[in-house]
């Protein structure tokens, strides 16, 4: 038990009467040393004697206090006690997520984060909360790559359209959106007609009875019968008449008189 000693002047009143000349001597007076918080350590070696958790036999921890009255706080304390410290990981690429080894500390090293969720730290780009684009990465670490996932912008992605007729043309009407198209698609919706490959923007017009341009809106004059005996002025093509089926042939020297035309001879 502790005590403090305490020199009291003494002094004598008489009641009703002067103070009267005494000798005053020194009395040691024992006091109890106080624990206010009922740790076992009384207030003269308890940094904080009204926190039973705090004393000098206490463990240091990770929470800005001196647990232990040594002087030094959390990590300035060689004796810190890092077994319920938060854990932080090693963030390679700087992106704010970790993927490497676990580490214990009070506050957060530098190059660290609170989490290990990088699928691949070394690519800042690359963390949960990531854009997916088509490049082949997974971008948002969601396992899921380009047209696997369903939140991939489709602002990087490539549109096609169908050619079924192989003259480098695709139809409007079969648009596909992805990261990655089938071959037999192209980047164009410029055919008007899908299913000839002698119509297209880029067709050069012959003599078949179609307008193998998709930019007019007729046929050449050379291509129409004006006289009505079956016989157009141009020249047929070897793949033949696919038009008005009223017409039999071609090399029409005069459209305007029925009376003149050439001969059949397909």
């Amino acid at each position: 038990m502790r005590y403090l000693l305490l020199s009291l002047p003494l002094y004598v009143l008489a009641c009703g009467e002067e103070p009267k000349d005494t000798d005053v001597t020194d009395t040691d007076i024992e006091v109890e040393a106080v624990d206010n918080d009922g740790d076992g350590f009384t207030a003269d070696v308890d940094c904080d004697d009204d926190n039973a958790a705090i004393n000098p036999d206490a463990i240091e921890t990770c929470d800005d206090i001196d647990n232990d009255c040594d002087g030094l706080i959390d990590a300035d304390d060689d004796s810190l006690d890092l077994s319920d410290a938060p854990i932080f990981f090693t963030d390679g690429d700087g992106d704010g997520f970790g993927a490497g080894d676990a580490i214990a500390a009070c506050d957060a090293p530098e190059g660290t984060s609170v989490n290990d969720l990088d699928c691949d730290d070394t690519i800042a780009e690359v963390h949960p909360d990531a854009q997916e684009v088509c490049d082949g990465m997974d971008n948002d670490c969601d396992a899921l790559v380009d047209d696997e996932d369903d939140s991939t912008d489709t602002a990087s992605m490539q549109t096609g359209y169908e050619d079924n007729d192989g003259d480098g043309e695709g139809d409007a009407a079969t648009m596909m959106t992805a990261c990655e198209i089938p071959e037999t698609m192209v980047f164009n919706a410029d055919d008007c007609d899908d299913t000839n490959a002698a119509i297209a923007t880029s067709a050069v017009e012959i003599c078949d009875g179609l307008q193998n341009q998709c930019n007019a809106t007729s046929l050449p004059s050379e291509e129409l019968d004006d006289d009505g005996d079956g016989y157009v002025e141009c020249s047929i093509d070897e793949g033949g008449w696919q038009g008005d089926a009223a017409v039999v042939g071609g090399n029409d020297c005069d459209d305007t008189n029925s009376g003149f035309h050439a001969i059949a001879d397909w």
